[in-house]
């Protein structure tokens, strides 16, 4: 669980997993309160036998979803070189419990369709996509089409 400090190894973490995507100093602070109480109830890190932190996530929450308090999977990240060995599942798993033991009846999350084994997993764990306009529809589509090619 998170611990004052742990800032700088969640942005190593996000930086090490998903090259693509601009993570910069600060982000951590953007994205979550700084309530340390908070954070060490809702903050993982997947740490490996070495010790070494190589994959986090978030259990947190969202007052403004739908005027409701929704919680949320925010963030799931795990280390490029571990990618692939089902550690995200580890890391969902106690994520999800964790929303429902902190009283969470309904969650969401937010990820890019061109993440297709992020989507994947996602789905497994019972979440499916928002549909809102004809453009949503025609993507999910695609996507769902390509995750039953790829995964028959």
């Amino acid at each position: 669980m998170y611990e004052p400090g742990d800032e700088d190894e969640w942005i190593r973490i996000e930086v090490a997993a998903e090259p693509s995507f601009k993570v910069v100093p600060g982000m951590h602070a953007q994205q979550f309160c700084e309530d340390v109480a908070i954070l060490s109830q809702r903050q993982l890190f997947l740490v490996a036998p070495s010790g070494e932190a190589i994959g986090t996530t978030t259990a947190w929450f969202n007052e403004d979803r739908y005027a409701r308090l929704y919680g949320q999977i925010h963030w799931v990240a795990v280390i490029a070189e571990f990618q692939g060995k089902g550690l995200s599942k580890a890391l969902m798993t106690q994520a999800c419990n964790l929303l429902a033991t902190l009283g969470h009846e309904n969650a969401f999350l937010i990820t890019s369709t061109s993440r297709i084994p992020a989507v994947r997993l996602y789905l497994q764990y019972g979440f499916a996509p928002e549909i809102r306009d004809p453009e949503d529809e025609e993507k999910w589509s695609d996507v769902m089409s390509y995750i039953e090619e790829l995964y028959p």
